[in-house]
């Protein structure tokens, strides 16, 4: 009797066995949205005093999207613009096939703030399974760097990428420098000056373009800005009485027509002589600042400025 309930048993242990081992199992990796063999690379490279990172996400592992992201940041405490490109490979070298091409980002300004600021493009590819993340970035005045690739599952390493050459368009200058918009809209600062608690700058504006452009706008773009705390502040508005002085720049400019104004900060005597830069904002886009960038939450959502920069 003892036999066969033994055996009975045993047949009824080997049904159940065969009946888990029919039904599918779950894969080796918990989720799709981070597989086995994925890696989250980051590499660091220096284009003169700005320090720019170069990211990859979900990279070697398929069938979910990879990524590539940039970061810069500079610890001057002077504004720094910079241009961007991102791209995913299998190599590091010129020639090697891109994925997900981001394209040139343009130039956007951040302040030296000692923060990351992060690039408002970015690349993304679902296909052949990318090995690397690569960027190419101009800082402007300060030259380019090509192919700044991450290392295959490497954290924070090193690289010296490959110094390149671009034109540059005529976005930063100093006084008397005349700089230009995309759109054809011409600023040049003419003069700075103290009137009391007011320090102004004097302006020269020209549409060399063939549409009316926005020259002051009624919301944060096309509005001039300078530099307090490290952060991006906008200037001064002018009193009734002080418009009869110093007129500001009207409005709108059909093409081929000019005007001068003025624009102000408000400052004190222990202010006055803090001041060296201003800026004409004509356009900005979402962004990150991060504080740490091993730490998503210590980021929090910001703006990159598409701005003309003037030094004094």
């Amino acid at each position: 009797m003892k036999r066969r309930i033994f055996s009975l048993s045993l047949s009824l242990i080997t049904t159940l066995a065969l009946l888990f081992l029919s039904v599918p199992q779950p894969l080796a990796h918990a989720s799709a949205a981070n597989p086995a063999g994925c890696y989250y690379p980051e590499s660091t490279y220096y284009i003169r005093y700005v320090e720019s990172d170069t990211q990859g996400e979900s990279l070697g592992c398929q069938p979910i999207n990879a990524f590539a992201y940039e970061y810069s940041l500079d610890c001057t405490d002077q504004t720094y613009s910079i241009n961007v490109d991102l791209w995913l490979s299998h190599g590091t070298v010129p020639g090697s096939a891109r994925y997900g091409d981001s394209g040139r980002s343009g130039y956007y300004t951040y302040p030296g703030d000692c923060q990351w600021h992060a690039a408002p493009n970015r690349a993304v590819a679902r296909v052949d399974n990318p090995d690397f993340a690569c960027a190419w970035a101009q800082v402007y005045g300060a030259g380019a760097r090509d192919y700044m690739c991450t290392n295959n599952n490497t954290i924070r390493s090193g690289g010296s990428g490959l110094l390149t050459t671009v034109a540059l368009p005529k976005m930063r200058g100093k006084t008397r420098d005349t700089l230009v918009t995309p759109n054809g809209l011409q600023l040049t600062l003419l003069n700075i000056k103290h009137d009391g608690s007011l320090l102004l700058f004097q302006y020269h504006a020209y549409n060399s373009g063939k549409q009316t452009v926005s020259l002051i706008g009624s919301g944060a773009d096309n509005q001039f800005y300078y530099v307090q705390s490290q952060k991006f502040t906008r200037t001064s508005r002018f009193s009734v009485a002080q418009q009869a002085t110093y007129g500001p720049l009207p409005p709108t400019l059909a093409p081929g027509a000019s005007a001068n104004g003025w624009a102000t900060i408000a400052v004190t005597p222990t202010t006055q002589n803090t001041f060296d830069t201003v800026l004409y904002r004509f356009g900005a886009t979402p962004s990150l600042t991060c504080t740490n960038l091993q730490d998503k939450t210590a980021c929090h959502s910001d703006e990159a400025f598409q701005a003309l920069v003037w030094n004094f």
